[in-house]
Formats: structure tokens, C-alpha cells, sequence
């Protein structure tokens, strides 16, 4: 039996199909990278323009606007300052002496008139008793000499007189005798003399004695009331001096303030005539140092001064209270102008209102804007809105496209942030604070024409 073997595959019959298999992967693998490829590059493209809408949004959003508005604008004027006492006054006696007792303590307030120390003056109370007695004593001659003689007074000068004329009359009767006999030579001519001076002295006496009654009867001189009165005012005067002197060693505040120094404690000496307060020395000039009323003192450039009168409204900023806004009125302008480092400006001195008046200290800082008037309803912009363009100021508005076009302004008044528009813009127009590429200006507005008015809105 013939077995039939089978027939062997050739060589080429068996390697043919092998590559053409191959060749066919390697093309579906070719045709899916350049897929894959397509895929990716598309992909990238579409990332690539959807970051550039996204850019394009941004940009957008970056070109802001804002409306023109209309507001009420406080115009002020600023200045800086300090806060010191409106009078500062060192007291002392007026004559040297020790100190007795202090009253007060520093810092202390104090009310006018108070007591606040006492000089050393009993060398002075036994003058003050001698002036008292002689007041006294000239007084009651006054009174005297001004209520006239008691009717005893009279009545005993009367019977005076008829002592007298009695006298008178006998003397007279004598002498008339002795005469007689003198001529007689019966008696010597001195024993006439002698009566002759007897009467004589006897009619002086009555004359005397007339005048006595007669100035009883009538009362004093004017002349002696107006003498005896002279030395009443001169005890009065006298006794004025001593305590005044008294009174002047017991300090008193001249004014309502607080105590800012003490310079000499109970036992110290004191004298006046000492050229400065020295705390090392065993003699000061002052017993202590008395501020006033607290103000605040600015010194103000002389473009604002003509607009700063007295009565205007201050606000006051401490650095001592940030945040905090204290009130006060203009109290004073300097006629006479301050130029300090070729800068001339005026002192305008500011009153505290309260709580000001006692929250502040002297010596403290302080800005102060003066509240000069008011712009009602004042076209507004921001600031950074304004630039220039050429010789122009203007600002960009969005057109009807929404794309900047400019638009010349006449500026006024600027606050802190904002700008009033006397001509060029109304209410409700857009005006760009921020510019879309392209557009931005080449020069921004830095400083605006309108000289030094500012202002705040309200």
C-alpha cells in the first residue's frame, strides 16, 4: 500500500504571507499615532485659543470706567500745628520772701482767683495792728471836729467870760485909782505901771475868752474839719498799704489754667528779682508756672490765609488720637506774616472746643484743616481719570463703541481722591480710570491747574 506522503511546503509558499502581515500591523499602527497626532494638535490649538479669549476677557475686564456723579464738596484748607496754652504765667510775689504753704499740685486745675500759695508775712501783722490804731485815732478826731463843742463846752466858756470881764473890771477900777493918787503923790509912777499892765492883761484875757465862746458857739473851722479829715484818708492809705502787702504774699491764680510747674516748695525763698527759675537754686524766681486756655497754633501758607477769617470751623487730627477728628474755630490770623526757609505763612491761632479742650495736651501735634465754604452738587471724577493730551486736560470717555475717545475738561477743586469738571463732562458720562491696550495714554495728569483749593466730599 502506497502511502502518499504529503507534499512539503516550499520556502517561498511558507515566508510569503509572514511579511504582508507585518507590513499591515505596522500601518495601523502609523495610522493611529497620525490620529492620535491630529487628535493632540487639535486639542493644543483649541487650549491655545481658548487662553486667548480668556486673555482677551481679562484685558477687557482691565479697562474699568465710572460714571460722573454729582456731589457736595467741603473746601478746607490745611496746615500743621501745635497745641500750646494761649497764656503761660509764672507766679511769684512781688517782694522776696520765704514760702509758707503751697495749695496745689502740678497738673492741677485750677479756677481764677484760687488760692495757691502762701509767702511767710508775719513781719507785716504788727504794722498792719499800728495802721488800725492810727486809722483809729484820726477818725475819732474827724468825728469830733465834725460834731462841734457839747453844750457844757459852751456853757463853761460863757462863765469864763464873765470871769474875765469881772477881772477886767476891777483891774480897770484900779488903775483908775492909782492914777488918781499919782497925781497926787500920794504913790510912785510904778505902782501905776503895774495896774496899767494888770488891766492890759485883763482885756486879753477877755478877748481871749470871747473867741473861745464864740468858737464853741459856732463850732469848728471848715479848715480844722478838712485837716482832721486829710488825716483820716492818710491812716486809711497807710493802712491800705500793709495789706496790700499782705495780700500779695498770698498768690492767687490770675486765671483759670493748670498748674504745668512747681518751683518752689513751703520753706523755700523766693525772690523776684532773680533772672530764671532754677530748680538747683537755693532761690527761685517763681513759685510756679500757670498755663491758660489750650489753642492750637498753625502755621498757614499765605495762598489759603485770605480765605481763613475768625469764627471758621477747624477740624483738628491729633497723631496722639488717630482716627479721631476734634473740632475748633478760629480764634485769631496774624496780621504780621512768618517766613521761615524762604516759606512765608501766617499763625492762625485755633480755639479747642470741647472734648479738645481737655483731651489735648501742649505740645501735642496736630493737622488742621480749615473749613473755608462749600460746593454744592460739584461735577465729580476721579483723579487718576485726568490726564493731558497735548496743551489739553481732558479725560477718555467710552464712545459708542465702548472704545476711549477723549474729552477736554476745565478742572476745579480736587479732594483726595477726586476732581470736580467746571465744563466739558455731565452726569452719567463713563470716563476710563483704566485703559484697554492701545490706548493708554503717553502722559498722565500728575498735578492740576486751580492753584490750592481742595476739598472734601461730603
Amino acid at each position: 500500500m502506497d502511502v502518499k506522503k504529503p507534499l512539503p511546503i516550499s520556502a517561498t509558499a511558507s515566508t510569503t504571507p509572514r511579511p504582508a502581515l507585518k507590513k499591515s500591523k505596522n500601518n495601523g499602527w502609523i495610522l493611529g499615532l497620525v490620529v492620535v497626532g491630529l487628535v493632540a494638535g487639535g486639542g493644543v490649538i483649541a487650549y491655545r485659543q481658548n487662553q486667548q479669549q480668556v486673555q482677551k476677557k481679562a484685558l477687557a475686564q482691565d479697562a474699568q470706567t465710572v460714571a460722573v456723579t454729582r456731589e457736595d464738596v467741603q473746601l478746607k484748607a490745611s496746615a500743621s500745628g501745635t497745641v500750646a496754652p494761649l497764656q503761660s504765667i509764672n507766679i511769684s510775689p512781688k517782694s522776696p520772701g520765704r514760702v509758707a504753704a503751697v495749695y496745689v499740685k502740678e497738673g492741677q486745675r485750677v479756677e481764677k482767683g484760687q488760692l495757691l500759695a502762701q509767702i511767710d508775712d508775719s513781719n507785716l501783722r504788727g504794722q498792719l495792728a499800728q495802721a488800725e490804731g492810727q486809722l483809729s485815732q484820726a477818725q475819732a478826731t474827724y468825728k469830733k471836729a465834725l460834731a462841734g463843742f457839747r453844750k457844757e463846752e459852751i456853757n463853761q466858756s460863757s462863765a469864763t467870760l464873765q470871769d474875765v470881764q469881772a477881772a477886767l473890771t476891777v483891774a480897770q477900777s484900779n488903775y483908775e485909782q492909782d492914777q488918781s493918787l499919782f497925781q497926787q503923790g500920794a504913790i510912785s509912777e510904778r505902782v501905776v505901771d503895774n495896774s496899767r499892765a494888770q488891766r492890759d492883761r485883763a482885756q486879753a484875757q477877755l478877748e481871749s475868752a470871747r473867741q473861745s465862746l464864740t468858737l464853741r458857739q459856732n463850732g469848728n473851722r471848715p479848715e480844722d474839719i478838712a485837716i482832721a479829715r486829710a488825716q483820716v484818708e492818710t491812716a486809711q492809705g497807710n493802712l491800705q498799704t500793709v495789706r496790700i502787702q499782705i495780700a500779695d504774699y498770698r498768690l492767687r491764680a490770675p486765671m483759670s489754667g493748670v498748674v504745668t510747674r512747681i518751683y518752689a516748695d513751703p520753706g523755700s525763698i523766693v525772690s523776684p528779682s532773680t533772672p530764671s527759675s532754677n530748680l538747683n537754686s537755693s532761690i527761685s524766681s517763681s513759685v510756679m508756672n500757670l498755663a491758660g486756655e489750650l489753642i492750637a497754633k498753625a502755621n498757614v501758607a499765605e495762598t489759603d490765609v485770605v480765605r481763613i477769617r475768625p469764627g471758621l470751623p477747624v477740624a483738628i487730627h491729633a497723631d496722639a488720637y488717630p482716627g479721631k477728628t476734634f473740632q475748633g474755630q478760629v480764634r485769631e490770623v496774624a496780621p504780621q506774616s512768618t517766613v521761615v526757609q524762604n516759606v512765608t505763612s501766617f499763625e492762625v491761632k485755633v480755639t479747642l472746643l470741647p472734648p479738645a479742650n481737655t483731651q489735648l495736651r501742649s505740645g501735642m501735634n496736630v493737622d488742621a484743616d480749615f473749613l473755608t465754604g462749600q460746593v454744592p452738587q460739584a461735577l465729580m471724577v476721579p483723579t487718576v481719570a485726568i490726564v493731558r493730551q497735548a496743551s489739553l486736560t481732558g479725560v477718555y470717555i467710552k464712545d459708542a463703541k465702548g472704545q476711549p475717545q477723549f474729552r477736554a475738561i476745565k478742572p476745579g477743586i480736587n479732594t483726595s481722591s477726586n476732581t470736580q469738571v467746571m465744563s466739558g463732562l455731565q452726569v452719567g458720562d463713563q470716563v476710563f480710570i483704566s485703559f484697554p491696550p492701545g490706548f493708554r495714554p503717553d502722559t498722565a495728569k500728575s498735578s492740576l491747574p486751580g492753584g490750592s483749593l481742595r476739598g472734601t466730599v461730603r
